[in-house]
Order: C-alpha cells, then structure tokens, then sequence
C-alpha cells in the first residue's frame, strides 16, 4: 500500500487535446439518438482541434485530425466543412467588428 505522499508524486500529467475534456492518444465515441447533431458536434470538435481554437471555451491543443463518418458521404461530408467554415467566418468577422467599433 502506498502513502497519500507516494501517491501524489505518482500521479501522471494529463495530456490533453482538448482542455479537461479530450485526451491525447484516446479513443472516443460521440453517441446519442438520431438528428441530435452528433455530426455538426463531431465536425465541430474536429475544426476546433485542427485549428487549434478553442472548442465552447475550452482550450485546444492543434493536432492532426482524422474524420471518418459512416453515414455520410464524400462529398456530404465536405459540403458540411465548408457550410460551417462560412458560418465560422462570419462570426469571427461579426466579432472582428464589434471590437473595431
């Protein structure tokens, strides 16, 4: 049995992906019923890592991402990419604006 001492010299940093939420070099799976955005939220938390932005308020790491989707296709998936990165710069440009006025 170890010590409260021992334990706590033992205790291994957490690497993570995205802060407190996502760690590094683990397997995760977003589940939940049918049309609740499981999709909108993967892509989003896949934007977010790829870009190093901050995903709702939580820091990010940027890291490699490797999407893979199931039920959509190809060019499903890339018209979703491109949908939310237009959304994306308009909110930062929306954003942009309000700090310049």
């Amino acid at each position: 049995m170890k010590t409260i001492t021992e334990l706590k010299s033992s205790i291994v940093e957490m690497n993570y992906i995205i802060e407190n939420m996502i760690r590094k070099n683990g397997l995760y799976c977003l589940l939940g019923e049918a049309k609740v955005s499981k999709s909108a939220m993967a892509l989003q938390i896949a934007n977010s890592v790829a870009n190093g932005i901050s995903f709702l308020n939580f820091k990010t790491i940027k890291t490699p991402v490797l999407y893979l989707s199931t039920e959509m296709n190809p060019t499903e998936t890339i018209s979703r990419i491109h949908y939310r990165t237009v959304i994306l710069m308009i909110i930062i440009s929306f954003i942009l604006f309000q700090k310049i006025v």
